[in-house]
């Protein structure tokens, strides 16, 4: 609103003896009736354009649940040798509820550690044998190593043999039984020689290449033979841990299903826990407001039968699937309950503020708007002349609407009595 609009209003006010320009509302406006109008014009109240948060919401009613719940099973089969937990107990997450007979169970772990300590053993001599190989390799190689070099030196020696009978034999020195003797000697440790040499070069790779994989397969069989006892060491462990049977969550113990001396198996249902420290309403929206809700969106909660009223809360959860049977959607929201005043089962009334609310939005009273088929407007002061502007509007409470476009932080429209203004006739008399 301009300063000469500003100015022209506290005028007119001045002059009417109505310095303060009221809300709708909010100051218990008494209004006459416009046709009592006097010289002035015609009797109305007003209010100004204002910036406000403007929160749309929508109200249900559901029933209060629990907003953590825990079902307590037993993992092992075993005697109830005690209970620490009664229903209605407040217990605390971690808290033995249960204890069971474990005779069974640490015997079956005894058993499982001796058979580990045992394949743990035979894996560590595996692994000796393994580091050893190189060693075994070397004596092996060594013998015949001692082949060849023995063979060599026969070698040698019926060599020099049968060159000095040769070299006789044919200066006559020597018989020719003789020669050929030395000949088939040298032949011989020809053969002999070649075939320690050839047999070495073989056996030597053999022996590395085989007692490698030999070894080698026989720690890996021993460390699938460990590992394997280790898991039943695990097992066992766990099997023994689950006759201690803990709280999962702090709560109250909302049922108890279990006595002592009686026989649990695993899977059977011991204890249900519900803490109640946080609760949380559940209730059905249809597909219209579903969309304009999100979780961790504003929620106001009253429950009368608890004398609780306008409790904050907040949207925890926005199902985005339709409930089948209702055909609705499931949207919960949970409260603070640290005083325990709300009880699971009591019905409550949730106002959820909606994702069409708007902060710091410059907003008047609704009743100042004038809906018609070509859109809304209203009128605005200037001086003591009432002015027909149009608006679009946005979101709205139950009190006042948001205005997006036509006015300024400051403009001062008419609540009361615009139904009497014309453009012939809309010179204005604020009254309170």
């Amino acid at each position: 609103m301009n300063s000469f609009k500003k100015i022209m209003t506290l005028a007119v006010s001045a002059v009417l003896a109505t310095a303060a320009l009221a809300g709708c509302s909010g100051n218990n406006v008494a209004y006459e009736d416009a046709t009592d109008a006097t010289e002035a014009g015609i009797n109305v109240t007003v209010a100004s354009a204002e910036i406000r948060d403007i929160e749309t919401t929508v109200t249900y009613t559901g029933e209060m649940v629990a907003g953590d719940i825990a079902y307590v099973t037993g993992k092992a089969s075993a005697k109830v040798t005690s209970i620490n937990a009664d229903l209605g107990d407040w217990v605390d997450e971690g808290d033995v509820l249960v204890r069971l007979d474990d005779t069974d169970y640490a015997f079956q772990l005894s058993q499982a550690r001796a058979a580990y300590n045992q394949a743990d053993a035979a894996y560590q001599s595996a692994i000796v044998a393994r580091d050893n190989v190189d060693g075994v390799n070397k004596q092996a190689e060594l013998q015949l190593s001692q082949a060849v070099n023995a063979s060599q030196i026969a070698y040698n020696d019926a060599k020099l043999n049968y060159e000095r009978q040769s070299e006789l034999y044919k200066k006559g020195s020597v018989s020719l039984v003789a020669y050929e003797s030395a000949k088939s000697a040298y032949e011989n440790a020809t053969l002999a020689y070649e075939s320690a040499k050839a047999n070495y070069d073989i056996n030597v790779s053999i022996l590395a290449d085989g007692n490698k994989k030999s070894a080698d397969s026989a720690v890996a069989t021993a460390k699938a033979a460990r590992d394997s006892a280790q898991l039943a060491v695990k097992q066992a462990e766990t099997l023994l841990d689950n006759t201690v049977i803990e709280a999962p969550i702090s709560g109250y113990i909302s049922s108890k299903n279990v006595a002592l001396g009686q026989f649990a198996s695993a899977g059977m249902a011991l204890f249900t826990i519900s803490d109640t420290r946080s609760l949380e309403i559940e209730i059905k929206v249809t597909e219209a407001v579903v969309s304009h809700l999100e979780v961790g969106g504003k929620a106001t909660v009253s429950v009368p039968s608890a004398n609780v009223t306008d409790a904050d809360g907040r949207v925890c959860l926005v199902n985005p699937v339709k409930d089948a049977v209702s055909g609705m959607y499931i949207v919960r929201v949970s409260v603070p309950n640290e005083d325990n005043m709300l009880k699971v089962g009591m019905f409550a009334d949730v106002a959820l503020t909606t994702t069409e609310s708007e902060e710091d939005a410059l907003s008047i009273p609704t009743r100042a708007i004038v809906q018609t088929e070509e859109g809304n407007y209203v009128f605005v002061l200037n001086g003591n002349l009432a002015e027909k502007v149009w608006v679009e509007c946005g979101a709205e409470d139950d009190e006042f609407t948001s205005i997006t476009e036509g006015l300024e932080e400051g403009d001062v429209v008419v609540c009361d009595g615009k139904d009497y203004i014309s453009e012939e006739n809309n010179a204005v008399n604020i009254v309170e």
